[in-house]
């Protein structure tokens, strides 16, 4: 009989866990990019270059975004920054594009078959600690001569630099939409760099 009530009880706790049901709209498969004015530079050509090689596991994350942050990065450079010239090039190289889940301060310390057993609850209820997440886009402009594309004449840096937590608990679909959020964050504080790089590095008289 007491095997019998575990498992019954057991049983209760999985469909009250199916039965919470996620209220995450679902999401694009681009970056909303309709907030930002497009930018344009005194070049005849724009050409963007991805020199980011995800390292596809842990503690990288990036690989699993909808959108990745390359893929962001990329979308943003093609659809808003505009050549207005008649001469030379920019290539915009992305540089870095990476998410990395910090590790968690408990995680090198040792627990006993107590500690174990409230991280366990922990879990099941939904009450564990949330965990971090630290991106970053890193984007490298040059102005070169397209009849002579390796000597640079003149350069700029963009960096966008963001963190978020996900909570533990957190589902599947709220997970995706935390690391969307934090990617559209990013895109948009690049999207304010390039328009200063641009202004006083490229467009000048």
């Amino acid at each position: 009989m007491r095997n019998k009530m575990k498992m019954m009880a057991s049983a209760a706790v999985f469909v009250l866990a199916g039965c919470a049901a996620s209220t995450v709209s679902p999401l694009p498969s681009t970056m909303d990019l309709s907030a930002i004015a497009p930018v344009s530079v005194n070049v005849a050509k724009v050409e963007v270059q991805n020199a980011y090689n995800a390292p596809m596991g842990a503690p990288n994350v990036d690989h699993l975004f909808r959108v990745t942050p390359a893929d962001a990065a990329r979308q943003l450079v093609e659809e808003k920054l505009k050549a207005g010239g008649f001469k030379d090039m920019i290539r915009v190289v992305i540089e870095d594009a990476s998410v990395v889940k910090e590790p968690s301060a408990d995680a090198d310390k040792p627990q006993d078959s107590g500690v174990m057993n409230t991280l366990g609850l922990n879990r099941l209820f939904g009450a564990e600690k949330p965990d971090m997440y630290k991106g970053r886009i890193a984007l490298r402009l040059e102005m070169v001569d397209e009849s002579a594309p390796d000597i640079v004449i003149a350069h700029a840096n963009i960096e966008a630099n963001r963190e978020t937590e996900v909570s533990g608990a957190a589902s599947l679909a709220e997970k995706d939409k935390a690391f969307y959020d934090m990617t559209q964050n990013m895109v948009g504080d690049l999207a304010g760099g390039l328009k200063s790089v641009v202004d006083t590095t490229f467009n000048k008289p």
